[in-house]
């Protein structure tokens, strides 16, 4: 069997070394977390970051690569080739992260949750206040029908008080003609709610 699969290489180190760091360290970390602490008077702090980076980042980024590069494995199996009560520590590695993971996906889950809690709170309030505008118009009209009927009940009354204390032919022909025009205009008073 013969192996003929090229295999793809870096033009440089200085690029290899700069996707390896953005991918394990990124963008976020490195730009943004000092500007933060700086404008926010945390300037001190930027000392023992950059020093972490250097002391401790670096190195382990260097030790991560040259030791996948030269087992060309996973975690557990390069601890268990360096010594086999080592392997335990590399499928603890995978257990955190995949606890991490876990534990962000409830996290989301959660927020999830509580958003559409607060969303059909917020709907249900609408509801009841779109409820309450539309009971205080109904109300409304309905203490104006009032109101009229008790308005065109005093004008009847008025009107047979009048007819009934003057016999003279031009008042009762004058009340006839409001009862007429009165009884012209259309009081529907609707269904009441």
């Amino acid at each position: 069997m013969s192996n003929d699969k090229k295999v793809p290489v870096w033009d440089n180190n200085f690029s290899f070394l700069m996707a390896m760091i953005g991918a394990a360290i990124g963008l976020g970390n490195i730009w943004r977390y000092p500007y933060v602490a700086y404008s926010n008077g945390g300037g001190t702090f930027l000392i023992p970051y950059l020093c972490a980076i250097f002391i401790l980042g670096l190195p382990f980024l260097f030790l991560e690569y040259s030791v996948g590069f030269k087992f060309k494995t996973s975690l557990s199996e390069i601890l268990k080739k360096i010594k086999p009560k080592f392997e335990v520590i590399g499928w603890f590695v995978a257990l955190i992260s995949f606890l991490i993971l876990l534990s962000s996906i409830s996290l989301l889950i959660i927020i999830y949750k509580i958003i559409i809690s607060n969303k059909f709170k917020i709907e249900n309030e609408f509801m009841k206040e779109k409820i309450n505008l539309e009971y205080r118009y109904y109300k409304k009209i309905e203490e104006n029908q009032e109101k009229i009927k008790r308005i065109y009940h005093d004008i009847n009354n008025h009107m047979i008080c009048i007819s009934n204390l003057s016999n003279e032919k031009d008042v009762k022909e004058y009340v006839k003609s409001l009862d007429l025009n009165i009884g012209y205009i259309n009081f529907n008073f609707g269904n009441k709610i």
